[in-house]
């Protein structure tokens, strides 16, 4: 009623309990909202024609070219690669987001990177994949600890979300989404798992992306806290266009306020672990009596 009252979005509708059951195939959900007007896309795919478009346009992509440092001066900015190579530009966006490392402290003070898994399991029969997302759709619970899932164009089902929070901690990807998937699809706890992955996010306290300027020629976007394919790319748009001289929407979005993680550099993640793990806790205790 708010996204239809207040922004005009009819496209969105609630979804009761027994019509969840019809259309998902499991009984964890009380009800849920539907977008009409949403879409599913491959990601990798969605970036190699970003790339190409890019390219097209004359930018110049230099891939496995790591940056060691950069200075910001009065009329450009110099950079430092890993190799040693100085490089100097008019202005510098630090596009980074959960991979800032230390490159720039005063703006990875806002953010926690943290690590989120995905499995594809093998190839579901026609009659499967209709009986479990009867219509197809992309699917995303509301824990704090989220599960993401969807069918892919080969029908397998693709299952995300198990949050790794300790840097570096060796993790068997296909057991642990393996239980939860268990969790809400039990009758295929045993389907086979062919693909398992896993890779950064970046979020933000108040889960909004975080977008700014740390110098008067450096610029950067980060913190999308799990929804960077559709924000980034709208935030890369803003960057351009603030570059050139037409800031409303950056001055607009820069405004919002963001606090950074408590803690300062040697207590923000124990501290952010601490705080997960409680989350993470009352989602498993909603869930059970959700049962």
């Amino acid at each position: 009623e708010h996204l239809r009252d207040y922004y005009g979005d009819n496209a969105v509708r609630f979804v009761d309990r027994a019509e969840m059951r019809e259309m998902v195939a499991t009984s964890i959900y009380q009800g849920g909202k539907l977008y009409s007007s949403a879409g599913h896309l491959h990601p990798l795919n969605f970036a190699i024609g970003l790339a190409s478009a890019a390219t097209q346009a004359k930018a110049r992509i230099y891939e496995h070219t790591a940056l060691r440092s950069y200075r910001s001066h009065s009329d450009y900015v110099q950079l430092e690669t890993m190799s040693g190579i100085i490089v100097r530009a008019r202005y510098l966006v630090l596009a980074c987001n959960a991979y800032i490392g230390s490159i720039s402290p005063d703006i990875s003070r806002y953010i926690i990177p943290i690590e989120s898994m995905i499995v594809a399991t093998q190839p579901l029969s026609a009659s499967q994949s209709k009986s479990l997302i009867r219509d197809d759709v992309a699917v995303n619970d509301s824990k704090f600890c989220l599960d993401y899932f969807r069918l892919s164009g080969d029908r397998r089902l693709l299952f995300g979300g198990g949050e790794i929070y300790i840097p570096n901690r060796k993790v068997d990807i296909k057991s642990r989404m393996r239980r939860r998937i268990a969790a809400v699809f039990p009758q295929i706890s045993d389907i086979g798992i062919d693909f398992a992955w896993r890779g950064k996010i970046a979020i933000t306290l108040n889960r909004l992306p975080s977008i700014g300027k740390s110098a008067r020629n450096v610029y950067y976007a980060q913190g999308f806290s799990g929804h960077g394919v559709a924000l980034a790319n709208m935030y890369g748009k803003i960057l351009a266009e603030a570059i050139n001289g037409e800031s409303e929407q950056f001055d607009l979005l820069a405004s919002l306020p963001h606090k950074s993680f408590p803690g300062g550099h040697l207590l923000r993640w124990p501290i952010h672990i601490t705080a997960m793990l409680y989350y993470a806790m009352q989602d498993r205790m909603m869930y059970r009596g959700a049962q």
